[in-house]
Formats: C-alpha cells, sequence, structure tokens
C-alpha cells in the first residue's frame, strides 16, 4: 500500500473514532433527557418520592455507566488503529 492511501486511512480512522465519539456522547444525553420524563411525573405522586428518586438515581449511574464504557472502548479502538497505522506507516 503506498505511503498517501495510508495516510488517508489513518485520517479516515481518527475521523471515525471522534465521530463515534460525539454520536455516542449524544444518544447518551438524549437517552437520559427521555429516562427523566416519567421519573418527573411519578415524584409528582409524594407517596411514592421516595422510591422513584432512588430508581432514577439507579438508573442514570447504570446508564452513565454504560455510555462511557462506550466511548472509552471506542478511544482504545482508536489509539489501537493509530498505533498499526503509524507503524505500517514506516
Amino acid at each position: 500500500m503506498d505511503q498517501q492511501t495510508l495516510q488517508q486511512l489513518h485520517g479516515a480512522s481518527d475521523l471515525t473514532t471522534e465521530a463515534v465519539d460525539v454520536t455516542v456522547a449524544a444518544i447518551g444525553e438524549t437517552h437520559q433527557a427521555l429516562a427523566q420524563q416519567p421519573y418527573a411525573v411519578l415524584t409528582a405522586m409524594k407517596s411514592v418520592v421516595g422510591d422513584v428518586t432512588a430508581v432514577e438515581q439507579l438508573q442514570r449511574t447504570i446508564t452513565t455507566g454504560v455510555y462511557r464504557t462506550i466511548r472509552a472502548v471506542n478511544q482504545v479502538a482508536g489509539r489501537l488503529a493509530t498505533y498499526l497505522w503509524n507503524h505500517l506507516e514506516k
């Protein structure tokens, strides 16, 4: 493979990693916003507000962890791709 093609592939890899990161972040924010809506309705009922708040916090923690993990794996994959492209370019 010629040098220009390798550089283009390297650039495409970097762009893909960045696009996945930005997209997953946006999806995570949207997910949290949508998930919050039923909790807002349920917390209006005073008799269940404590339980609803606990469930909401658990859901928020799990969801945040899942999206953080996806983004971390994406970053590792991006670094691995960069490492490989750099070694192929030599």
